[in-house]
C-alpha cells in the first residue's frame, strides 16, 4: 500500500539515508509548510514537533478518566509531562521507639516535620522503558 500524506513513520536510518530513499518524507520536528504544500490545503501548516517526545493518540471523546486527563486536544499539541497526584502515607512511630522511622528521628516525626520528600529518589524524568527512532512525517 503506497504511503499517504500525513502518513508517520518511525526508522532506525538516519536522514542523510532515510530521505533519499523516500523521497517526500521529512522529520517531525516543528517545520512550517506552505499553505498550499498538500498538507498545508488540508489545513496543517506547522508540523508537531516529534523529537524526544512520547506520541499519543488523540483522544476522541474518550472519558478522561479512561484516556487523555485533558480531554481533546487539537492535533499536534503538546503536553507537558505529568506526574499523578498520590500520597504516600508514614505511619507515626510511638515515643518510646528510638529505631523507628527515619533513622529514629521521633520528635521530628512526632511533630509532625518530615516528608517523604526529604530523600528523594530518581531521575530527571519519569518514562517507561524505551529506544531512541528517528520520526518522519509524509509531505508531499
Amino acid at each position: 500500500m503506497p504511503d499517504t500524506i500525513g502518513d508517520v513513520k518511525y526508522s532506525i536510518l538516519e536522514p542523510g539515508s532515510f530521505i533519499p530513499l523516500n523521497p517526500g518524507w521529512t522529520l517531525l520536528t516543528k517545520q512550517n509548510l506552505e499553505p498550499t504544500s498538500p498538507l498545508g490545503s488540508l489545513g496543517v501548516t506547522q508540523l508537531p514537533d516529534g523529537r524526544g517526545v512520547f506520541i499519543r493518540s488523540m483522544n476522541m471523546d474518550r472519558p478522561a478518566d479512561e484516556g487523555d486527563a485533558d480531554g481533546n486536544r487539537p492535533r499536534g499539541s503538546f503536553q507537558k509531562d505529568a506526574f499523578a497526584n498520590h500520597s504516600h502515607p508514614i505511619k507515626r512511630a510511638s515515643p518510646g521507639d528510638n529505631g523507628g522511622l527515619l533513622g529514629g528521628n521521633v520528635a521530628a516525626m512526632l511533630a509532625g516535620t518530615f516528608s517523604t520528600e526529604s530523600s528523594p529518589t530518581g531521575g530527571n524524568e519519569t518514562r517507561p522503558k524505551n529506544i531512541a527512532l528517528y520520526l518522519y512525517i509524509k509531505i508531499n
